[in-house]
């Protein structure tokens, strides 16, 4: 009996200490957080960081569809090879014969071309048998999109030109240009209404995605000369 007497009070004893040890250990950790704690302004503005920004910007899809149109015959002379009707963009590749409506991207967080039909012009249009293409967008948080059928409208899909967003409601870009070369590669041009320099984008992938080329590129200079384009500075 005595025996295991013993045997159940050193187990006691076993439990005790080790029960201890975890208080005392969890304490020493409670303390160091606490020490190290910085309370938080409520009433303190915080400031943001531009790539803490960047980091919280939503993962963007490559591309998206937008919704189908048809071509149709329109009560308008064919001065260009597109033009405004009922708040709609139309473009023609016959001579105004018949007309092609280009649909608004209802996907939020994207341009919406109704918005910007105020500036849209030849030069962000292309046009050919294979791809019809328009560049547009770019005020406040909204990047330049790419609106793109190769089937005459039964399937368009927009892309999206990745830090292009101006940042200001009511500034956007004074021009834009885009143009396919015969072996799919695509270039597009961006003059800011806010004077900055000039934005220039190729396509190595028939527009699917568009990469930024610096100006101190050699590309760059290409790019701006192919649309006739010239730096202010120049």
């Amino acid at each position: 009996m005595k025996g295991k007497r013993t045997v159940v009070t050193g187990i006691i004893l076993l439990v005790i200490v080790v029960a201890y040890a975890t208080f005392k250990l969890s304490l020493d950790y409670l303390q160091t957080k606490e020490a190290s704690y910085i309370p938080r302004d409520p009433y303190r503005e915080e400031t943001v960081l531009e790539e803490d920004i960047v980091r919280q910007e939503p993962r963007r899809m490559i591309s998206h569809p937008a919704p189908s149109t048809e071509e149709r015959e329109l009560p308008v002379e064919a001065e260009k090879k597109y033009t405004v009707y009922e708040n709609s963009l139309y473009v023609t590749t016959n001579e105004g014969e018949s007309w092609l409506r280009v649909p608004d991207d209802e996907t939020a967080g994207y341009s919406r071309i109704s918005d910007y039909l105020d500036v849209i012009s030849s030069h962000s249009i292309y046009l050919s048998n294979e791809r019809i293409s328009v560049v547009y967008g770019g005020r406040g948080i909204e990047n330049l999109s790419v609106l793109t059928t190769r089937d005459r409208g039964e399937v368009w899909s927009v892309g999206s030109v990745p830090k292009t967003a101006s940042g200001e409601l009511n500034k956007g870009y004074e021009e834009l240009y885009i143009d396919f070369l015969e072996d799919g590669t695509g270039y597009i041009t961006a003059v800011p209404e806010t004077g900055e320099s000039i934005l220039a984008f190729r396509s190595v992938n028939n527009g699917v995605t568009w990469d930024p080329i610096e100006n101190r590129d050699a590309l760059y200079t290409e790019i701006l000369r192919h649309f006739e384009v010239r730096e202010v500075s120049e």
